[in-house]
């Protein structure tokens, strides 16, 4: 009995034995791991969310104009669009620059 109410505490919350994050919308499960991670991977976005993810506006990159799709840092600069148009892309360092040595 104790073991019952201890799983229904843990998905009523989202997270299944420490392993597993709840998708609120669908019941899909995925890693704990994949939460906050920059990457919407519950059709519904519950693994992003703000209220669990208090830094995603500082850790991740948010496409403008887009419905909350947030990028990872390793996919800004990639030159690779993941924003409808491409904003990820702009204002990154020039290869040559990175290549270029001081003095």
């Amino acid at each position: 009995m104790y073991k019952t109410s201890v799983i229904i505490l843990l998905v009523s919350v989202g997270v299944i034995a420490g392993q597993y994050f709840h998708c609120e919308s669908d019941g899909k499960q995925i890693w704990v791991s994949q939460t906050c991670d920059c990457v919407a991977n519950c059709n519904d976005k519950s693994d992003e969310a703000p209220e669990l993810c208090p830094n995603l506006d500082t850790d991740c990159f948010l496409c403008p104009g887009s419905d909350g799709v947030y990028l990872a840092p390793y996919q800004v600069c990639d030159n690779t669009w993941d924003c409808l148009n491409g904003e990820e892309e702009e204002n990154c360092p020039t290869e040559s620059a990175e290549n270029d040595v001081l003095p």
